[in-house]
């Protein structure tokens, strides 16, 4: 009896993990929706056949690697730490392979070179790797310990042939030692990116991915990306960059003044103007924000001299919250890019080439992202009537425009910014008085005429 419900359990599983090969085809290798797969399952269970797969056919090549004693060896040492840990895993895969177990990382490494071992500590498996630290920043892989998985599958499939020319694993080969029935696929396709993004010694080449002892050059983007932070200039004039080419489309707006030093920068007239301030002065909550400060400095006065018409002024400022993702998307942008100016100079593979110049582009579409998202506050000066004090409101901005158009869009909807002033008794597209607004209109200070 007990026999014959251990042969259901096994059925059931391999009948479970046929399924999603069969069902989702496209995100595993063309071998796991033959008929047959499923016979593999059932002959290999509890251990998946692409652990077999890898040892026979990769960790074989390695001349003191043994196909019968090496095999049992490690899967001897890899079920006796399961059990320890009571791992209620269906089947051993080759994501489940605890290589943060002393007795397991020694069978897989006394067959290779010395310097192994770091590279494992380091972005592997480990208390201090960065698998383990990407699942503990992100709730969505952390729940499924999803680059742990895609790390120990790399290695498992990659670290004996690191040296072939025809290295690495294909990511559907990385997908099929890690997803398991009623897992999502997409979730170890985003831990493979993060990871490639950030590993040390994780190389990857069209589709293929695999450790090496040799660091990638994303050891040298984190250490130019870290002199950076001595030099906050060259952020500033790429954030200035970036900011100038997107305020291209000014919207509603007669002008747009990114970041300008002092009010002297932003001339005094009766047009709609948008001032976007400088990073050095952040928007919170607080009543007297650096933002707020810098932001009345420029309305009341240009230069030595008062300014007239500050019902022309609205301003855009980043906030102190998302500043420091900013400042890091942009250095790191910074240190990729000058990589791939460098090429030459480092001598780099072509790999390696190519790699600069995908994190180059990935750092790029992060920074573009970051900066609608960090410059998020409207600053808008109000005056019901001209006896009132000047008061401040905050508005926070959304939306995939331009900065300018997402202000205006705003603007427009709350009636604080018209096009066309019409007072009573006036033509059309009079202008306001210097100074003042009407009182019949009640308009707040931000009422603008073009």
């Amino acid at each position: 009896m007990v026999e014959k419900t251990q042969f259901v359990a096994r059925d059931t599983v391999a009948r479970a993990f046929y399924d999603l090969y069969r069902t989702q085809h496209q995100e595993f290798p063309l071998e796991t929706r033959e008929p047959d797969y499923e016979k593999r399952l059932r002959d290999a269970f509890p251990i998946h056949p692409e652990i077999f797969d890898r040892l026979y056919t990769d960790w074989s090549s390695l001349l003191k690697f043994q196909r019968t004693r090496g095999v049992l060896r490690l899967m001897a040492s890899v079920i006796h730490s399961l059990w320890e840990k009571n791992d209620r895993n269906p089947l051993i895969l080759p994501s489940t392979i605890p290589i943060d177990d002393s007795r397991v990382q020694f069978e897989l490494t006394r067959y290779l070179s010395d310097n192994w071992v770091p590279v494992i500590e380091k972005d592997v498996d480990g208390p201090n790797s960065l698998s383990l630290r990407i699942d503990g920043e992100i709730p969505n892989l952390g729940k499924f310990s999803a680059c742990r998985r895609v790390a120990r599958t790399i290695y498992l499939g990659s670290a004996p042939t690191a040296t072939a020319a025809h290295r690495g694993l294909e990511d559907r080969r990385i997908k099929l030692g890690c997803v398991m029935p009623g897992e999502s696929p997409a979730i170890f396709v985003d831990a493979l990116r993060r990871l490639s993004s950030a590993a040390t010694y994780l190389y990857h080449d069209a589709t293929r991915y695999w450790y090496s002892t040799q660091p990638t050059v994303t050891k040298i983007a984190e250490d130019r990306a870290e002199q950076l932070k001595a030099d906050p200039d060259k952020m500033v004039q790429e954030l200035d960059r970036r900011i100038r080419v997107d305020l291209r489309d000014r919207g509603d707006f007669i002008a747009v003044h990114p970041l300008p030093q002092t009010g002297q920068d932003v001339p005094d007239d009766l047009e709609a103007r948008l001032v976007v301030l400088r990073i050095e002065y952040p928007h919170t909550k607080e009543p007297a924000s650096p933002a707020l400060v810098a932001a009345t400095a420029i309305l009341d006065s240009r230069g030595t001299s008062p300014r007239l018409y500050r019902n022309a002024l609205v301003f855009l400022a980043v906030d102190r919250m998302l500043l420091q993702d900013l400042d890091e998307s942009i250095r790191r942008y910074l240190a990729w890019d000058s990589i791939v100016d460098d090429r030459e100079l480092l001598d780099l593979t072509v790999p390696q080439i190519r790699q600069a110049e995908d994190q180059r582009k990935n750092a790029d579409g992060l920074v573009r992202s970051r900066i609608p998202d960090a410059y998020q506050w409207l600053l808008v000066p109000t005056q019901p009537t001209p006896q009132d004090d000047l008061k401040w409101q905050a508005f926070r901005l959304s939306g995939e425009d331009s900065l300018s158009v997402r202000a205006s869009k705003r603007l427009r909807k709350d009636e604080m910014l018209i096009t066309t002033l019409v007072p009573s008794g006036e033509k059309r597209g009079a202008k306001l008085m210097p100074g003042k607004l009407p009182r019949s209109s009640r308009r707040p200070l931000s009422t603008f005429c073009r």
